[in-house]
């Protein structure tokens, strides 16, 4: 009896300690059961012997709400001489009691402090027994030990630590690329703890979702080193396991690099082997003609199937980037497709017309003219109106006809000639056009040449323009982003006002003399620093009004003698002004608004504060220098302004 009471204690020690059970085994005498050895991690083996026959005070135990085991007889709470509950925890005469039973003359005793004083529990019938156990029983999780009273304590069995992934060996992988596997972890407990390590370039991070699951994520190294990835489990108690992650280099093979496709052609079908993930980029501008179907299988051979449609313009051109997930370009694919275009080549100036009947003439979609034009032929093209693709680059003419193309609302795409020198005034103005080169010897772009028209993409002016004229660009909102180059000189009134889709900075070459009223009215898209040209001698009224996306600090370069009102109004994100010049700038508000979008702050050239303070050009009753609350005098070297 008292073997099992002391056997129940350990155990529950052994459950409150969160040790775990390794091992059952059977103790036998012939053929018959007759109890359970128990083998604990930290505890040891532990002996529980079923009950023979007899009729035994039941001693037990159960969970109270205090979270610790007490024991019970026949079903009761135990109780001390005092009316506390006896812990069933611990070591004798420590954190727990271990209730001893005999019989003496007949009759049981119980002892609750280690045998000191004996309580009488009753007469005892037939022999000495030990019947509070039922039985021990197991699944693959846990042990049983079940009483007669009906509880149950449940031992949860040891498991063995270790951790897999959905891949370990021969993980293909590209440079500079990323990689996230799942992993689950057998045996974990609530304390356990993983941690991966990279070496020669390679890094890992490891993303628990709970205490027996998670990501790794693996990032290589550019260029790329085969190695692995080492990762430890801790269980948090005695247990530590070490595997590794093996990656090896992704290989990606394309069946051919280049497709030359017939204006029919509605899809084309590429053959990749890989043993990586891959994406596949479109160029913007070819997403509208090209695209590529969602569904690819997972890896291997596979085939990727791009989608076109039926091409009525001129050639086209794409090139299609396989990147792997870290943006590194792998392989690329190149696609052209012929278009569906007539072509006249014009020796004798005025016989355009000819090459066509009337008929003809009215259904050309796509037309490519050589030779050299004159007025007749270029009243041809206007009278064309089914025209919407327009080559002519290879004419011979260095002017065009002003006007030539306003308000045509069929027209897509022009490819002006490669030796034009000026673009003339109103040239596609109020038109559909939507792409158009500049070529590279125009010095000139006239009067409204593009205003209103619905062209789009990236504008880059040419390093051998000169002059944009007033309103060139007025209204093209579907621009979005400006790029001007060295040699500019001068960008009239109004030339980009309303571009609102340009976007990122506004970066002007250092070459420009003159930005006239307006140049760049409501452009809100444009963001970062302006910065202004060294040589600029006039800030124009409303040059800059809400460039809302500007930000920093201004410098106001020192060859500026007037100041316009309104030249920078809206521009609220503009922090602190700096003026370079040791005269103070003349001030023009024509009484209309604000010149500056804020009166803080100040920078001035040392020994110019008191003519700032004290300037009255322009109209000083509107706005006047000294209506900044700070004005400092600064060292602009020392700034590095």
């Amino acid at each position: 009896m008292n073997t099992n009471i002391s056997a129940l204690q350990s155990a529950v020690t052994a459950l409150q300690n969160n040790d775990y059970v390794t091992n059952i085994s059977e103790i036998k005498e012939g053929d018959a059961i007759i109890g359970y050895t128990l083998t604990f991690v930290k505890s040891g083996a532990v002996t529980i012997y079923n009950g023979k026959d007899g009729i035994s005070p039941v001693i037990g135990v159960k969970l109270f709400t205090d979270g610790f085991y007490y024991w019970t007889l026949n079903g009761f709470w135990l109780t001390d001489t005092y009316g506390n509950k006896i812990k069933a925890q611990g070591t004798d005469g420590k954190n727990g009691i271990t209730p001893q039973l005999k019989i003496e003359n007949e009759y049981w005793m119980l002892s609750t402090d280690n045998g000191v004083t004996w309580k009488n529990l009753g007469k005892a019938k037939g022999e000495d027994g030990d019947d509070f156990f039922q039985s021990v029983t197991q699944d693959d999780n846990n042990v049983y030990l079940n009483f007669i009273d009906g509880t149950t304590i449940t031992l949860p069995k040891e498991k063995q630590l270790s951790i897999t992934f959905e891949e370990s060996a021969d993980i293909s992988i590209t440079a500079g690329a990323t990689k996230t596997l799942n992993y689950s972890i057998i045996g974990a407990t609530a304390k356990t703890i993983v941690k991966a390590m990279g070496q020669n370039g390679w890094s890992a991070k490891v993303t628990p979702a709970d205490n027996e699951s998670g990501t790794i994520t693996v990032t290589a190294p550019d260029p790329l080193v085969e190695d692995e990835i080492l990762v430890w489990v801790y269980d948090g108690e005695t247990k530590t396991i070490m595997s590794s992650l093996n990656f090896v280099t992704g290989v990606i093979e394309i069946a051919s690099n280049a497709y030359s496709l017939p204006k029919e052609a509605s899809s084309q079908t590429v053959t990749v082997n890989t043993n990586i993930d891959y994406i596949v980029e479109i160029p913007e501008d070819a997403q509208s003609w090209l695209s590529v179907a969602s569904t690819r299988s997972a890896m291997r051979t596979e085939t990727l199937t791009f989608n076109l449609t039926e091409n009525v313009g001129f050639v086209r051109y794409a090139t299609v980037s396989i990147k792997n997930n870290a943006g590194v370009v792998l392989q690329t694919i190149a696609f052209e497709q012929i278009g569906d275009i007539t072509t006249a080549n014009v020796v004798t100036p005025g016989t355009l017309s000819s090459f066509f009947s009337a008929a003809q003439q009215l259904k050309i979609k796509t037309l490519k003219i050589t030779g050299t034009l004159n007025e007749y032929d270029f009243l041809t093209i206007k009278e064309m109106t089914s025209l919407s693709n327009l080559d002519i680059s290879m004419i011979t003419n260095t002017t065009l006809p002003s006007k030539l193309f306003e308000k045509n609302k069929i027209i897509q795409e022009v490819k002006l000639p490669l030796v034009l020198t000026s673009i003339p005034e109103y040239l596609f103005n109020e038109s559909s056009i939507v792409k158009c080169n500049i070529p590279p010897r125009v010095k000139n772009i006239g009067s409204a040449a593009f205003m209103y028209s619905s062209i789009e993409g990236v504008l880059e002016i040419p390093a051998s323009v000169e002059s944009i004229e007033h309103y060139a660009f007025k209204y093209c909102d579907k621009l979005s982003e400006l790029k001007l180059n060295e040699g500019l000189v001068k960008i009239g009134s109004g030339a980009f006002s309303q571009c609102r889709g340009f976007t990122g900075p506004l970066i002007l070459p250092k070459s420009i003399l003159f930005i006239d009223s307006g140049a760049f009215e409501n452009c809100s898209g444009l963001t970062g620093k302006l910065i202004l040209p060294e040589n600029l001698t006039t800030l124009s009224a409303f040059t800059f009004e809400n460039c809302t996306g500007f930000n920093g600090d201004l410098v106001i370069p020192s060859k500026i003698t007037i100041i316009d009102g309104g030249v920078f109004l809206g521009c609220n994100g503009i922090g602190r002004i700096y003026s370079k010049n040791p005269i103070p700038p003349t001030l023009f508000n024509w009484n209309i608004s604000s010149i500056f979008p804020n009166y803080k702050y100040l920078g001035i050239p040392t020994g110019s504060k008191e003519a700032y303070k004290n300037a009255t050009n322009g109209y000083p009753e509107i706005d006047k220098w000294s209506n900044f609350l700070i004005i400092e005098e600064v060292d602009f070297e020392a700034l590095g302004i």
